[in-house]
């Protein structure tokens, strides 16, 4: 969906891979796909990376703060769309960034694709974070409707973990 990207995936998403290619580029939108564990101490917060490493959330926060300084064009928004990335506090959340969408609990792996790919439609038509993030929990609500869509996505388990930190806009 986006053209501009760089696709650290399994072995290549290293922390310091991470780290050098947000010093390199700066990029409008970062998703990162993997589990993390997000509390209140930011030295028990994490990302796990390729080879069960981590990137800790003071890590992040300052390859994502040097981006920002280095560009008039901040990190606009960090999704993170593994389970429970919301849990902790706002500053685990937001790592430097202008706005987060982290879930709270447990997600699945389909409903989610198929909630961020529609979240993501949305915001390239020029919807606000927020009317993007209600329209692609609609998709869901509305899965009965929808037969490429599982009908029990339709259940809030599914579609409402998901939240927006930060600017909405």
């Amino acid at each position: 969906m986006f053209p501009k990207k760089e696709p650290l995936v399994n072995q290549q998403f290293l922390p310091e891979a991470v780290e050098e290619e947000l010093a390199k580029v700066t990029y409008p939108i970062i998703h990162v796909a993997t589990h993390a564990q997000f509390g209140t101490i930011p030295t028990d917060t994490f990302i796990v990376t390729g080879n069960n490493q981590k990137l800790t959330i003071n890590q992040l926060e300052k390859a994502l703060r040097q981006t920002n300084n280095q560009s008039d064009t901040a990190v606009e928004l960090l999704t993170l769309s593994a389970c429970e990335t919301a849990f902790g506090d706002e500053r685990a959340a937001l790592a430097g960034v202008r706005s987060a969408l982290a879930s709270l609990w447990t997600v699945d792996d389909e409903s989610t694709s198929i909630l961020i790919a529609e979240f993501y439609r949305q915001l390239k038509t020029g919807m606000s974070k927020a009317q993007a993030l209600q329209a692609a929990q609609v998709k869901l609500i509305q899965a009965d409707k929808d037969k490429g869509i599982n009908r029990e996505y339709n259940n809030p388990y599914y579609w409402s973990p998901f939240i927006l930190i930060g600017n909405w806009l």
